[in-house]
């Protein structure tokens, strides 16, 4: 019961920490919530965040419970300094998660086993939290209480340390999308129901407001009168329709009473309950250039964040940056080891063709300008030209360049994961378009999209490893077997299989007979090594319908479903034939010894025995303990409920 009150415990600790970190918008609030609430709900005596400085001694960045433990403590992330060769220090450098069963036992926290003996701390654990696929700090937490990490707790601990990771990067990601407005040279507002919701930094400046002065007022107090607000409200409709909507020469009020005259672009947001839109506001007097960038960083910002994977990333990125911008095309794509171009992903002219441009790839052209392309390539950084048709005279791709008006390229590097993962380029009409905004905001949209694709490696990253941890919680360590929490789930459903398709299932517990004699003499390793065969030799004998669970030492259940209610017996005695050749054959323990064991098998049948797990395993216990009482005079090594003189299936169970 006392194991089954703190499961609860941290199961409602791993739910409120879940909520907490998808709705945290700060990473300190974020961190002490997580330690307050581990102290709150799982009673460890300890809850504490921490992370190196640059000095390699770490510092609390959240802690919660008896902090008298920490008062004059030095923690290091250096192995060569006995303070790094704890639990917190071994995990920061290996990235995997420790958990120490006993301070008592374990040699390597002799620097801190003392104070933790006295202030009743007796054992800990410590695992890693990750931000942008990075181990940035670990979470430990101590308890009063020895070898309570049991594989359950496990589990919870690392899937806490999960949620929190997604909760830092989410964060991360607004604060980078916060950052991405804020250095924009264009007014950007956030609108839901015509409520103003966020702003940058140059809406205030352009009306000479106070920072967030207008989030959460109505949108009518940007405009010079009522009827220009009205006038502006009939746009929505087409904003509705169509997602996008410009409006030329909006007249504005600045704070001081001046009028501002500005062309506004606004992009709806996908919401199927609010009317929520990202508009951009600009001065007529701002270059049209400008205006038509920032307007396809929106669309790309919105494109990244719609896409569920690479393939439809790349795809809408390009879709979107050439829907009513000053680019006419948009590729990405990287050069091979070969020297040929591998097209990722396109939209716009010329597109549908661009593998022509292999042509200018090779050797033969090294007498003209290399391809815009070829140099950002090959110097692992942004390159462009504000007019490649005349730079590409000579050149073989030139006819290519002049009939889809390729003029102005750039192409900055899209980084994945710390390496070069292709390029994008961006292709104008119009000569000489790039300049130093126009450039940088470039090189932002490729910065942009490389992020959005480590955020989905470390999303994909995380969801196989919580797919490995659930298959490791449900299976054996040693044979492989399923174990105790598979069986337990796994028997509710065989039986509500038997009862819809009215059929009998059969429910073994065994117990091998001389194991303890192949340790005492052999050893554990050999022991071990014999379980490992004796799991192999079970899982090969059993129907493709059947089970076989390790519960623990030399106690495994078999579970044989489809048995007809009449002739269950029956059909259990011909599989029980089969599966006792698993231990006819002496097992190699050592290189020249073999090891003879035997098997006890009690079998409790359903419905017959029980209509329940729980039951049919305990009588199928006893069964197999009343044959291992009886191993001399019993005619068979297996032995049936029904068989127990006086246990009838409805007894009460001992």
């Amino acid at each position: 019961m006392a194991h089954l009150r703190r499961l609860t415990d941290f199961n409602m600790f791993m739910a409120q920490a879940s909520q907490c970190a998808s709705q945290a918008n700060d990473e300190a609030g974020l961190l002490q919530e997580i330690c307050d609430m581990a102290i709150r709900y799982t009673h460890f005596r300890i809850a504490l965040i921490a992370r190196p400085d640059e000095a390699q001694w770490f510092q609390m960045l959240a802690i919660s419970g008896a902090r008298a433990y920490l008062n004059n403590i030095a923690i290091s992330a250096r192995g060569d300094l006995p303070e790094g060769r704890g639990t917190i220090g071994q995990v920061w450098r290996t990235g995997l998660p420790i958990f120490n069963a006993s301070f008592s036992s374990n040699a390597a926290l002799a620097p801190w086993k003392e104070r933790a003996l006295k202030l009743g701390l007796r054992s800990n654990t410590a695992l890693p939290i990750y931000r942008d696929g990075k181990v940035w700090a670990v979470f430990s937490v101590y308890h009063e209480k020895a070898d309570i990490f049991d594989d359950q707790l496990q589990i919870l601990l690392k899937e806490v340390c999960i949620n929190i990771s997604m909760g830092l990067d989410r964060i991360y990601s607004q604060q980078l999308k916060t950052a991405l407005l804020d250095n924009s040279l264009v007014g950007i507002l956030l609108v839901k129901n015509r409520v103003v919701q966020m702003t940058n930094s140059y809406v205030t400046h352009m009306f000479g407001l106070e920072p967030d002065a207008l989030v959460g007022q109505s949108t009518e107090i940007l405009y010079a009168d009522q009827a220009e607000f009205e006038r502006i409200a009939e746009f929505y409709e087409q904003l509705a329709q169509k997602r996008t909507v410009r409006i030329t020469g909006v007249r504005l009020a600045r704070s001081d009473g001046q009028i501002l005259i500005a062309d506004c672009s606004g992009v709806k947001l996908s919401d199927l309950q609010n009317d929520i839109s990202v508009w951009t506001l600009e001065d007529v007097t701002s270059r049209d250039v400008a205006r038509r960038l920032y307007h396809a960083l929106v669309n790309a910002a919105d494109a990244v964040l719609l896409a569920t994977d690479e393939r439809e990333m790349c795809r809408r990125a390009c879709l979107d940056l050439v829907r009513d911008t000053l680019f006419h095309a948009v590729w990405i794509g990287r050069v091979s080891d070969v020297g040929h171009l591998e097209v990722l992903s396109h939209a716009g002219e010329g597109t549908e063709g661009i593998e022509q441009i292999n042509n200018c790839l090779d050797q033969s052209c090294s007498l003209s300008q290399p391809l815009v392309i070829m140099r950002a390539w090959r110097d692992r950084e942004l390159a462009y030209s504000n007019d490649e048709l005349a730079e590409q005279a000579n050149s073989p791709c030139f006819e290519f360049i002049r009939t889809n008006n390729w003029r102005a390229v750039l192409c900055a590097p899209i980084w994945r994961d710390g390496q070069i993962w292709a390029i994008m380029t961006f292709v104008s009409p119009q000569a000489q378009v790039f300049d130093a905004p126009s450039i940088a905001l470039c090189k932002r949209v490729a910065s942009l999209l490389g992020h959005a694709l480590d955020k989905l490696d470390v999303k994909q990253r995380i969801e196989c490893l919580q797919e490995q941890e659930a298959a490791r919680a449900r299976h054996d360590m040693l044979t492989g077997l399923p174990n105790r929490l598979a069986l337990t789930e796994y028997l509710p459903q065989a039986l509500a299989r038997a009862q819809r398709q009215t059929t009998s299932v059969a429910i073994g517990m065994i117990d091998l007979d001389g194991f303890k004699q192949v340790n005492d003499t052999y050893g554990h390793e050999a022991g071990d090594r014999l379980l490992q065969q004796l799991g192999q030799n079970l899982q090969a004998r059993i129907r493709q319908t059947d089970f076989v669970a390790r519960l623990g030492g030399d106690e495994f259940v078999v579970v044989f479903e489809g048995l007809t209610p009449t002739q269950a017996v029956e059909q259990v005695e011909v599989v029980l034939a089969a599966l006792h050749t698993a231990v006819e054959k002496p097992f190699p323990v050592t290189v020249e010894d073999t090891a003879t064991v035997g098997m006890t098998l009690g079998v409790a049948l359903y419905p017959q025995d029980g209509e329940n797990a729980e039951s049919l395993l305990k009588r199928a216990d006893k069964a197999m303990y009343h044959a291992k009482q009886n191993k001399k005079t019993r005619e068979k090594w297996w032995f049936l409920v029904k068989d127990l003189a006086g246990d009838a299936p409805d007894a009460p169970l001992p």
